[in-house]
């Protein structure tokens, strides 16, 4: 069974720089945790410029780019999201998050979301954007407003 298409007629997955497993992945985290339903839908990621996202912090991105797309609720392009969704919904720590909030911070962002587990070992004193701690992708959509 070729993994591009769909798993019922009308939702064909489709991904360009992002794995294709993770995305259903996170797509089952939605629907279970969360009772978004994309069974009907088709569902497209495109990662500008050719790169592929192989960093499962990305998985926070991705989840608020579906989660906007079925809900037609705006996010703004001064927010980023860094976080791996677990199987239960919670965010799980990534690696070296001082040096991707300074990243952040360097490229424009005004509000990060981040793992609150993650912030554990942080100064957030040192930034001047807005870091929001969460522990799970629900916290995640409530912080978006």
């Amino acid at each position: 069974r070729d993994p591009e298409m769909s798993r019922g007629l009308g939702d064909v997955y489709k991904r360009q720089g992002f794995d294709y497993y993770r995305m259903a992945i996170i797509i089952a985290v939605l629907e279970k945790r969360l009772g978004y339903f994309f069974g009907g839908l088709d569902v497209y990621i495109n990662i500008v410029g050719g790169l592929k996202l192989d960093d499962t912090a990305a998985d926070l991105s991705v989840a608020l780019a579906l989660y906007s797309g079925l809900t037609d609720k705006v996010i703004s392009d001064k927010l980023i999201a860094l976080g791996e969704i677990g199987l239960g919904g919670e965010l799980r720590s990534i690696s070296h998050c001082e040096q991707r909030l300074a990243e952040c911070e360097r490229m424009g962002f005004e509000t990060c979301i981040v793992p609150a587990h993650s912030l554990k070992s942080v100064d957030t004193s040192k930034f001047s954007m807005k870091i929001i701690g969460v522990r799970s992708i629900r916290e995640a959509f409530k912080a978006i407003g």
